[in-house]
């Protein structure tokens, strides 16, 4: 761009146009905000070695250019003010959160002599090594738990995704299984929820649906999903999974629907199974669950008449109840009786080849973690209270941490090293934080200043994805070793790194661990047709030769379970001879549908939001714009009936103790349940949970079922929220504007978080977003309230300095602040409230982002937008925003 006007070159760099001129460049890395198995592909925005601005990388094979919301968020989650950037070292009692910075040789000095004369005085088990989020580094941290000695390597699946593993453990021999929606007749989407979570999981349902799949999708909620996709909705009361299960199986095996040679050749335990469902009649079944017994025999109609069958492989949301487990074994039971398990269009088992992800690639993580693995060792935390998790998952069952701190039986947990922990993820987080205080040694590694680091003795610092280079893998042989697009801000180091460090300091016997992270790398990938340094040097994932799994191979070889079948009922649980664990998937009617009947409402832990993951969002300015922190969905119904107004702070007890919220009013849910998003310190849902409050197969917690008392507090009603746009008035006819479409909106909010990302926007400032979208609480639809950039604009009209001008290519409307007087005519004359004052006192609108236009570029809003719901259509002159 030599040459260039020097005013073009400024428009260029605050629209953030890459090239020589502006001095800003792409380079290529994955978001790891969320779990490895997707870590899409990111183009980072870098100028000056600063990241400012993230897209999502367009040639990456798996994500193609997709990022969600939370991808869109990278910007702030990097740069958030409360990163750690030195190793600290406590300075004040526990929990007061006083620290000093000291070096790295000193942070590994101190914890080597804390945890080597733990190990020396309690034995190494006395140690806990636990991961949180993130999860990339978890097969390094196994490895270095067991070269230590200790039994007890923890992870926050104590809560989530394992419970899902332990069923097809227990079921098939298997780890997991993929649902082949590409070839299914019919989808059961069980809790499927893909645009909040998992999103880019709704691309072949809708396509596939579109081809004349059958959709059917079980959520207590009325969701997006279930707007956009459902054939049939089947809305249950929460906790009530397994009795519709077997409800549908009733229906099925009466209508001769299921497929008798299958379950001949390999079912196990069918007869037992089948006398058990034989109680579950569509009125019995409409009784346990609400659902009436007419859409129950439809539903299961759907199913027989549209094989194969496949079914939502939910990470958590049935499982999290006293009777999750059991309720998603008779879920997928369907899969066996149906002919569906192992066969196209069905359940596919599959097998993980390294860090979550199943390539078809062969590398030895299994091998890599126990190379080191001692031949005796004691009992890992919760083996006794959870046998056949002990039985069949090679961690410790981190929710029985509270009663062996507390008992110190079989032995004491004297110290933890964490990554990423965050003791608030379990039931009875505040009793947890009590008993850590006594713990004789605290080590985290994390990103942030969290809760759980504040009780540390010695903290480190890591790196963002940004910041490191990674092995990463993904579906179908792509594999990449990505390279930092910017320098570690302060000292941060790479949680693999931090690990090798330490086990070094730690003087483990494990010579390879020792060695550094690129030896380890090596010794993963070493029967892979490429190397390290091949790795090392691509600019993007590469594409190796895979193993193709052939549907039917494993029934064909017999399943590697004690019957060799899939275990209807499980031979493995039926020889742990524990009275808690049925052999068959035995449904137990959940706590909360007898407190409903006293007259208690039942508290859920809500479903994802679209911004926010658990915790880690939390504190950027663009997420809070997104949700508003601490609020109770209820039930109008509900609220007339406690006299709970919108606004209204709410108080809800259980006998754990007492938190407060405030009230939203909404029928997505319904009547007798209450939604409360999870992890929000102000309202501290775990407080509420009783430690006892786990499943007894997987040691889940009932995050989805707590009876709560619910009353109205005193306090004021709060504010509504800053920056909701007001419509008023007949708004004009838009010649040119990001179109949208409501219908295929999901509200995610992408395209406000792009938004803020493209131009700088910082709400916490009071300065709403250029692009907005609220919900309508009447209709639970998604409204859309920003520039139109109208054929005949009246803020033009009325503007007396005309600092409002249409652009002559493109026609938007754009505002000029050099020549603004700050009178206001045009915020007062716009219908849409689309003109308001910035941070600087200025008045300001969306621009349509004109200088991307210009170079040939989608606005950001529109280029954020997963589902297409924003588009552009293109009234630009002849040769000038091509191609949009």
């Amino acid at each position: 761009m030599t040459g260039h006007d020097p005013k073009d070159i400024k428009a260029r760099i605050r629209a953030k146009i890459p090239g020589t001129d502006t001095n800003i460049e792409i380079r290529h890395t994955v978001c790891d905000i969320c779990c490895p198995s997707f870590h899409c592909g990111l183009d980072a925005y870098v100028q000056n070695g600063r990241i400012i601005r993230i897209e999502g990388m367009e040639t990456h094979p798996v994500s193609r250019g997709h990022i969600c919301t939370k991808g869109q968020m990278n910007r702030q989650y990097l740069y958030r003010p409360d990163r750690i950037l030195t190793p600290l070292r406590r300075t004040g009692r526990r929990g007061e959160g006083r620290f000093e910075p000291i070096t790295w040789e000193e942070a590994y000095r101190e914890i080597a002599l804390r945890l080597n004369a733990i190990r020396k005085e309690s034995g190494p088990e006395a140690v806990m090594m636990v991961s949180g989020y993130s999860k990339w580094y978890r097969p390094f941290l196994h490895r270095l738990a067991y070269s230590f000695g200790t039994p007890n390597y923890a992870t926050e699946s104590s809560n989530c995704m394992y419970a899902t593993f332990l069923h097809w453990l227990t079921v098939t021999g298997h780890t997991m299984c993929y649902s082949d929606v590409s070839h299914s007749g019919v989808f059961l989407g069980w809790a499927f929820h893909p645009y909040y979570s998992r999103d880019m999981a709704a691309e072949i349902v809708e396509k596939r649906k579109a081809e004349g799949m059958k959709v059917i999708l079980v959520d207590p909620r009325v969701t997006p999903a279930a707007r956009r996709l459902a054939d049939i909705h089947l809305r249950l009361r929460p906790g009530t999974d397994g009795a519709l299960a077997l409800g549908l199986a009733h229906i099925l095996i009466r209508e001769g629907m299921t497929d008798e040679e299958y379950i001949r050749r390999y079912v196990y335990g069918y007869e037992e199974y089948r006398r058990y469902a034989d109680s579950f009649t569509p009125q019995r079944t409409e009784a346990e669950t609400g659902v009436p017994a007419a859409l129950i025999e439809e539903a299961a109609r759907m199913i027989g008449r549209h094989l194969p069958l496949s079914i939502c492989e939910s990470a958590s949301p049935v499982t999290h109840h006293e009777n999750g487990f059991q309720n998603y074994r008779a879920v997928m039971a369907l899969s066996a009786i149906t002919g569906s398990f192992d066969r196209p269009g069905g359940q596919i088992p599959l097998s993980f080849d390294y860090n979550y992800q199943a390539s078809g690639l062969d590398i030895d993580e299994p091998g890599f973690i126990h190379e080191h693995r001692p031949k005796s060792m004691a009992e890992p935390l919760g083996k006794r209270r959870f046998p056949l998790w002990s039985r069949l998952i090679d961690e410790a069952q981190s929710n029985d941490l509270l009663r062996q701190l507390k008992s110190k039986k079989p032995y004491p947990i004297r110290a933890i090293l964490g990554f990423g922990y965050n003791y608030r993820i379990g039931p009875a987080d505040q009793r947890l934080r009590r008993e850590l205080l006594n713990t004789d040694f605290l080590v985290n590694t994390d990103l942030f200043l969290t809760d759980t680091c504040k009780l540390c003795d010695i903290i480190l610092p890591a790196c963002t994805s940004f910041e490191r280079g990674e092995l990463k893998i993904w579906p179908d042989g792509y594999i990449w070793y990505t390279k930092p697009v910017i320098s570690p801000l302060g000292q941060a180091r790479s949680d693999v790194e931090i690990i090798c460090q330490l086990a070094d300091a730690l003087d483990v016997p494990d010579p390879l661990l020792r060695a550094g992270p690129d030896a380890c790398y090596q010794r993963l990938i070493e029967k892979l047709p490429i190397t390290l340094t091949e790795l090392q040097n691509a600019p993007a994932p590469r594409k190796l030769p895979v193993r193709k799994y052939i549907p039917g191979s494993c029934l064909a070889q017999g399943l590697p379970t004690k019957s060799g079948r899939f275990e209807l009922c499980s031979l493995t649980m039926e020889e742990l001879s524990d009275p808690r664990l049925a052999p068959l998937p035995r449904y137990q009617r959940p706590q909360t549908e007898d407190a409903r009947q006293n007259g208690m409402l039942c508290l859920c832990s809500a479903p994802r939001r679209p911004g926010l993951l658990h915790s880690r969002l939390m504190n950027l300015p663009w997420s809070l714009l997104l949700h508003e922190e601490g609020t109770v969905e209820i039930h109008p119904d509900d609220a007339v009936r406690l006299g709970i107004a919108e606004g209204d702070p709410v108080n809800l007890s259980t006998k754990e103790g007492t938190i407060c919220g405030k009230a939203t009013l909404s029928e997505e849910g319904m009547p007798g349940f209450l939604y409360l998003y999870h992890d929000i310190p102000q309202t501290d849902f775990n407080r509420l949970i009783g430690e006892e409050q786990l499943d007894p197969c997987s040691g889940f917690p009932a995050f989805r079922g707590i009876p709560v008392q619910v009353r109205k507090a005193g306090a004021a009603p709060c504010q509504k929220p800053v920056g909701e746009a007001k419509t008023s008035g007949a708004v004009p006819a838009a010649i040119w504007a990001a179109q949208w479409n409501s219908r295929l909106c999901t509200g995610c909010g992408a395209c406000v978080v792009a938004c803020m990302d493209q131009n700088d926007i910082r709400p916490q400032q009071g300065e709403p977003p250029l692009c907005r979208i609220r919900k309508d609480k009447k209709t639970g639809g998604w409204l859309r309230t920003a520039c139109l950039h109208c054929e005949a604009p009246v803020c033009m009209t009325v503007c007396p300095a005309k600092a409002i001008r249409k652009d002559a290519d493109t026609g938007l409307v754009v505002l000029s602040a050099s020549r603004c007087l700050g009178c206001g005519s045009c915020q007062k004359a716009c219908p849409r409230g689309a003109i308001f004052r910035d941070s600087q006192n200025r008045f300001t609108k969306c621009d349509g982002c004109l200088e991307r236009i210009r170079e040939g570029l989608l606005p950001a809003c529109v280029k954020a937008c997963a589902r297409k719901a924003l588009s552009v259509p293109c009234r630009a002159k002849a040769g000038s925003a091509t191609g949009i």
